[in-house]
């Protein structure tokens, strides 16, 4: 149902989501965020689904506060709200608020980025990237 390919372009950044429904009321999710001057910020993980809304919650090792995103699923896009966005090492003024169209219902394969780059997954939320 939510499983598919998002994203969203404003003038101020563009966002790029990928969503897998797991068994288990689950979601895996992979969320880039990338402001014009190429500054961007990734998040990725996989969590509770309670009806239509999913919560992650990342602290990293260079903040006391935690990371904080909200998945709202509605037909045909995402809404996703960032509490302590400061909290979430992404680039300066980098900001994944907002709505995600979506853009194909494809099962996602989780190694590629926006910008056409693989990646190999190598330790829960790192991953390195290899050129194509």
């Amino acid at each position: 149902m939510f499983t598919g390919v998002y994203e969203m372009k404003n003038r101020a950044v563009e966002g790029y989501l990928e969503i897998l429904q797991l068994p288990g009321n689950k979601i895996k999710y992979f969320l880039q965020a990338i402001r014009p001057n190429s500054i961007m910020g990734e998040s990725e993980g996989i969590v509770n689904l309670t009806g239509d809304d999913a919560t992650d919650s990342i602290t990293f090792w260079n903040s006391d506060e935690p990371c904080i995103l909200h998945f709202h699923f509605k037909p045909g896009h995402v809404e996703v709200d960032a509490g302590n966005v400061e909290s979430c090492g992404w680039g300066y003024g980098v900001r994944a608020e907002g709505t995600y169209h979506k853009s194909t219902k494809l099962k996602p394969d989780f190694r590629s980025n926006a910008y056409g780059e693989t990646y190999k997954v190598m330790a829960a939320k790192s991953f390195f990237y290899e050129d194509s």
